[in-house]
């Protein structure tokens, strides 16, 4: 199955577990069932460019306020991010971080936390370059992964990450934009922060 095909998939399933009635809000995200998302927040920096967590964000699973080994996947809404491109000047993008695998969080009696999260793809849906919108076609950089640390207590998870990779793009993707958009998205200089509502 190649890549667009599951991307596809994703987004139907992730459509169908993730909906919820009405705006979304902290309550909604209340985990029930093993079916209903943990709420997540947090904030992002690509390329040393500040990123907020959408709001919306969740991840499915089991996570609890108490010690375990938890799996789940992690949904995040399309969002706007601003970033100066080489040759383009500074354009608006419409981004989006798809998780295709599923992540694996441990917390530990000592209150210590870790979030691995495996296959995502951070995809670059569409930019305005001086007032005029631009789609961008197969722009999905990845594989990412994260590999996060922090503490937990009885409602919230906090982990972080600095240094992840986010893997360089070829010319002919993104529209024939792939080595100007390359050039200032791929690299090291990006962070995670992220909080999970573990909520009883």
């Amino acid at each position: 199955m190649n890549l667009s095909t599951r991307f596809r998939r994703f987004a139907v399933l992730a459509a169908a577990s993730f909906a919820v009635a009405g705006p979304a809000s902290a309550g909604d995200f209340i985990f029930r069932n093993g079916i209903e998302p943990r709420a997540v927040t947090g904030t992002m920096t690509i390329n040393g460019f500040p990123m907020p967590v959408p709001s919306g964000a969740g991840v499915s699973g089991s996570h609890i306020a108490g010690s375990g080994t938890y799996g789940g996947k992690f949904y995040f809404p399309s969002a706007s991010f601003t970033a100066p491109i080489n040759g383009l000047g500074v354009v608006t993008l419409t981004v989006q971080w798809i998780h295709l695998d599923t992540s694996t969080s441990q917390f530990f009696d000592n209150t210590t936390a870790t979030v691995g999260v495996t296959e995502m793809y951070f995809n670059l849906q569409s930019a305005v370059v001086s007032g005029t919108p631009v789609p961008l076609s197969n722009c999905a950089f990845g594989p990412v992964t994260w590999s996060l640390v922090g503490t937990w207590n009885a409602t919230t998870a906090q982990a972080s990450q600095t240094g992840f990779v986010i893997p360089p793009l070829q010319g002919s993707n993104c529209s024939g934009f792939g080595t100007q958009i390359s050039n200032s998205i791929a690299g090291s200089n990006n962070s995670v922060n992220l909080s999970i509502d573990i909520r009883p």
